[in-house]
């Protein structure tokens, strides 16, 4: 998810869910990651590596480059005008620089970005936090055992194999995730 500076609020739960993945980088980092609902990809460089399992993996590992190109561009149109005043005005630089950002709001969500429009309709309301499941058959005792994660997200013990992908073991008790993310984060600033 997007990084919060000391003392941040969480102001859009979309933000984490949309996100473009995992990094995973410098030859000291090494990733285990199974069981997994997630948008983005997981990419491996600078010497990182990953093991990598019975995940459901809606976006691309070259998605992540997307944003930071999309910033690229944008910072590279800025001032053209000043240094070109004869041929482009600042409405031009302003015109360019909001068709980088629909053509990134525009590939975002498809596979190439963060992928999250393939995961949506597994879900009540993602965006809102809303993990509800729409289409069980794809995340319910899809996952390994892995005897290290004993609890899902909210608390509540892992069923009987086999467990469910993702962060939430849906055969339990229900999991206010909007809510359980508020508290982590008001326990933080205490």
């Amino acid at each position: 998810g997007p990084q919060l500076t000391p003392g941040e609020r969480v102001t859009s739960l979309v933000d984490w869910y949309n996100t473009y993945g995992i990094d995973v980088r410098f030859k000291e980092t090494t990733a285990d990651i199974r069981n997994n609902v997630m948008t983005g990809g997981i990419r491996e460089r600078d010497g990182g590596t990953s093991r990598v399992a019975d995940n459901l993996i809606a976006g691309s590992s070259f998605g992540s480059w997307f944003p930071g190109g999309a910033r690229y561009l944008k910072r590279r149109l800025d001032g053209q005008d000043k240094k070109y005043p004869k041929y482009i005005d600042k409405e031009h630089v302003e015109f360019a620089q909001s068709l980088v950002d629909w053509a990134l709001a525009l590939v975002a969500p498809t596979w190439m970005g963060h992928g999250s429009n393939s995961l949506d309709a597994l879900f009540g309301d993602p965006g809102r936090a809303d993990y509800s499941l729409r289409e069980a058959d794809r995340i319910m005792d899809k996952g390994q055992v892995l005897r290290d994660v004993r609890y899902d997200f909210c608390g509540h013990r892992r069923r009987t194999p086999p467990h469910d992908l993702g962060a939430i073991e849906y055969g339990g008790k229900t999991c206010d995730v909007a809510r359980k993310i508020r508290d982590v984060f008001d326990g933080d600033r205490k």
